[in-house]
C-alpha cells in the first residue's frame, strides 16, 4: 500500500455518542455508566489502482469494552463525502477496514474518424469532438499550438455529426447543419473570409439561409475544402491554383462558393484533384489531371465532368468513391472497384485508364495518400498500395501493387477506416469495455502515448467517463482530493463518537 494520505484531525463527536444507563445497563457488567469512544487510529491508505483502504483500530480494545468483557458485537458504518455532495454509507459490518475500490473508466466511444497528415480527429458517440497529433498551426482546435499524444477535446458550441482532418487544418460539421474550421488557413480553406490561422474553431461563412448536410472525404486535401448541401449542391473553398475547386478559374476563395450545374451525394479530394459521385451515379472529376487522376488522360478540368468507363458499368452506376493523393477508387454497384491515376508506391503502374483491380461486393473502400483499402462484405480487408509504414494491415512492410489480405484480426472488425500518409486509423462496434472503439496502425499520431509498433494494431487510448463525483487518476476513477470518510460502531443499541479523515494527494 502506499504511504497514509490523510488530514484533519479524529475527534471524538460526543454530542452523538450514546451512554449506557443504569437502566440499559449490560447483564453481568461491572459499570453502570460508559460511553462509547469514537474508534482510534483511522487511517487511509492507497492501494495499487488508486482505491482508498480506510482502517481503524478494534473498538473492543476500548476502555469501555475491556471493562464490560466486550469482545464481539460490533458493527462498524463507513460514510464517504465526496466534494460539494451529501454524505453516502459505503460499509456496514464487523471488519476493521473498508476498501472504497478504484474502477476502470467506461471509455468513451466513438462514430467515425478522420486520418489528416499528422493530425487525427475523433467524433464520440455524444457529439464531442476530440484530437491528437501535431497541433503546430492549430490544427488541433484547442486554442494553441502545443501537440497532444493522446486525444484532447475540440471547444465546440454543439454536437457535430462529422469530422474531416485534412493538411494541418480541421473541419466539423454541427448538428444545426453549420460548418466549423480550425488550423492553417493559408489559402483561405477555413472559409471565415481570412487568411489567418485560428487556434480555435471559427464559424465558415456560407451564403445566407445555406446549411450543410455533410463534408467531403478531406484526409487527403491539400487547403482546399468542400461541403455538401442536403439537396446536393457542392461548396468549395481554398486554393484553386490547378482548377481544384471546380469552378472554372484558378482564383483562391476565402469563403464557400457554390459549383454550378452538378448535384452529388459525396466528394473525395486529393492534392490538386477531387472526385466526385453524382446523384445519378456518375463519377465525375475536375482539377489537375498530369498524374491520370482524372481518367482517360485529361491533364486538366476546370469544372466537374463524367468519367467514362466505355459502356462497362451497369446502368446504376457506382456507390462509392474515394481520391488518394493523385489516383481515385470507385465502386461500383457490381461490387467491382474501379481505380486509375498514379499510386506513387513504388510498385504500382501509372493508370491512364480506369481499371477494376478487384470484385466481390466491399462494405467500404477508402483511399490514402499512396495506398488503398476496401472491407469486403464477407469481412475481409484488402489493401493495396504502399506499406512502408505498416499501412497494408498485414504484419509487414511490403508494398503491394495488387490487394493483399490484410492479417490484422482488428482489420476483420472494422466499421469504417481513414487513411493518410502514414496513418490508418479505423473504428469497430461500440463496446463496454475498458478501452476505446478506435485501432491504429502505421508511423502517424497513434493516439496512445507512444510510438507503438508500424505494423501491428494499437488502440487509441482516448478520454475515459468516470461516475459522478470521482476523478480519473493514474489511469483509475478515484475519489479526489478532499474526500471525507466517516466511521462510526454500534453495540447494543447504543452509537460511538465519530472519528472523521479527508484525503489529501
Amino acid at each position: 500500500m502506499a504511504s497514509v494520505v490523510i488530514t484533519g484531525v479524529v475527534t471524538p463527536d460526543t454530542r452523538t455518542g450514546a451512554w449506557f444507563t443504569a437502566d440499559k445497563s449490560l447483564s453481568g457488567n461491572q459499570l453502570t455508566a460508559a460511553t462509547l469512544g469514537a474508534p482510534a487510529n483511522l487511517a487511509i491508505t492507497t492501494n495499487s489502482s488508486g482505491g482508498n483502504v480506510v482502517s481503524w483500530s478494534s473498538a473492543a480494545s476500548q476502555t469501555w469494552a475491556q471493562a464490560n468483557n466486550v469482545s464481539s458485537g460490533i458493527t462498524y458504518t463507513v460514510q464517504r463525502t465526496l466534494p460539494n455532495q451529501t454524505a453516502t454509507t459505503m460499509y456496514t459490518g464487523s471488519a476493521q477496514s473498508y476498501t472504497d475500490a478504484s474502477s476502470s473508466p467506461s471509455a468513451t466511444q466513438f462514430t467515425q474518424v478522420s486520418a489528416g497528415q499528422n493530425h487525427s480527429l475523433a467524433l464520440a458517440q455524444d457529439g464531442t469532438v476530440w484530437a491528437w497529433g501535431t497541433g503546430d498551426v492549430g490544427q488541433l482546435g484547442t486554442g494553441g499550438t502545443s501537440d497532444a499524444a493522446l486525444p484532447v477535446s475540440v471547444p465546440l458550441r454543439a454536437k457535430a455529426t462529422q469530422v474531416e482532418a485534412a493538411w494541418a487544418y480541421s473541419l466539423a460539421l454541427l448538428e444545426d447543419g453549420s460548418v466549423w474550421a480550425w488550423g492553417q488557413n493559408n489559402h483561405g480553406q477555413l472559409g471565415d473570409g481570412s487568411t489567418r490561422d485560428r487556434y480555435s474553431p471559427v464559424r465558415v461563412v456560407f451564403p445566407e439561409g445555406v446549411t450543410v448536410g455533410k463534408l467531403a472525404d478531406l484526409n487527403n486535401a491539400v487547403y482546399t475544402s468542400f461541403a455538401i448541401t442536403p439537396t446536393g449542391t457542392i461548396y468549395a473553398w481554398g486554393l484553386n491554383q490547378q482548377y481544384q475547386l471546380g469552378l472554372n478559374d484558378t482564383t483562391d476563395r476565402v469563403y464557400p462558393t457554390a459549383i454550378p450545374d452538378v448535384t452529388v451525394t459525396a466528394v473525395s479530394a486529393g492534392v490538386n484533384h477531387a472526385a466526385a459521385l453524382s446523384t445519378g451515379g456518375d463519377i465525375l472529376t475536375w482539377g489537375d489531371g498530369s498524374s491520370k487522376q482524372l481518367g482517360r488522360n485529361n491533364s486538366v478540368r476546370t469544372r466537374p465532368r463524367v468519367v467514362s468507363f466505355g459502356g462497362q458499368v451497369g446502368a446504376n452506376g457506382f456507390k462509392q468513391v474515394s481520391s488518394g493523393y493523385f489516383f481515385v477508387i470507385a465502386q461500383d454497384y457490381d461490387g467491382r472497384i474501379w481505380t486509375w491515376g498514379t499510386m506513387s508506391d513504388n510498385v504500382s503502374p501509372e493508370r491512364t485508364d480506369p481499371e477494376v483491380i478487384t470484385s466481390g461486393g466491399f462494405d467500404f473502400i477508402e483511399a490514402g495518400r499512396t495506398s488503398a483499402c476496401a472491407k469486403k462484405i464477407s469481412s475481409e480487408m484488402l489493401c493495396w498500395g504502399s506499406n512502408k509504414s505498416g499501412l497494408l494491415m498485414d504484419g509487414t512492410t511490403t508494398s503491394s501493387a495488387n490487394p493483399v489480405s490484410a492479417t490484422s484480426a482488428t482489420s476483420k472488425n472494422l466499421t469504417s477506416l481513414s487513411i493518410s500518409n502514414s496513418l490508418a486509423l479505423g473504428t469497430t462496434q461500440p463496446s463496454q469495455g475498458s478501452g476505446t472503439n478506435i485501432w491504429t496502425w502505421g508511423t502517424g499520431p497513434r493516439g496512445n502515448g507512444d510510438g507503438g509498433a508500424a505494423t501491428a494494431a494499437s488502440q487509441v487510448r482516448g478520454p475515459g467517463d468516470c461516475p459522478s463525483g470521482l476523478t480519473l487518476r493514474s489511469g483509475y476513477c478515484t475519489p479526489p482530493s478532499g474526500t471525507q470518510y466517516s466511521v462510526t460502531y454500534t453495540y447494543a443499541g447504543w452509537k460511538s463518537g465519530v472519528a472523521r479523515a479527508t484525503t489529501n494527494y
